[in-house]
């Protein structure tokens, strides 16, 4: 399903469609994306971003996600953003905050 985005991105609905909780939380998939291509795995986890408000897990994973994508692109500042977003405004999702926080930090050193 995800290796359909790199290859056929006009379908980016039906993508967005597949995404579910089961899917954002393959950590596999998407670092595998991330390493791929991490330009369109930025496009994706920003249309996930803005597609998803509704549902805060798959929100939230998309915003660690994308901040992963910026990390990857050298670009510390903004990753610094999006974790940063993630421990202030989602505190209750205890993990995820975590991992956020310490990659707030490597990204600031």
């Amino acid at each position: 399903m995800f290796t359909a985005f790199f290859r056929i991105p006009d379908q980016e609905n039906e993508i967005l469609h597949d995404i579910d909780d089961e899917t954002i939380y393959d950590e596999d998939l998407f670092r595998e994306s991330i390493k791929t291509d991490p330009h369109q795995a930025k496009r994706l986890f920003t249309m996930i971003i803005k597609k998803q408000q509704h549902n805060r897990r798959i929100y939230s994973l998309a915003t660690y996600y994308l901040g992963e994508v910026y990390e990857s692109l050298h670009e510390p500042e903004t990753a610094t953003r999006y974790f940063h977003h993630i421990v202030l405004n989602y505190p209750d999702q205890k993990d995820l905050a975590k991992k956020a926080d310490a990659k707030m930090k490597q990204c600031l050193k």
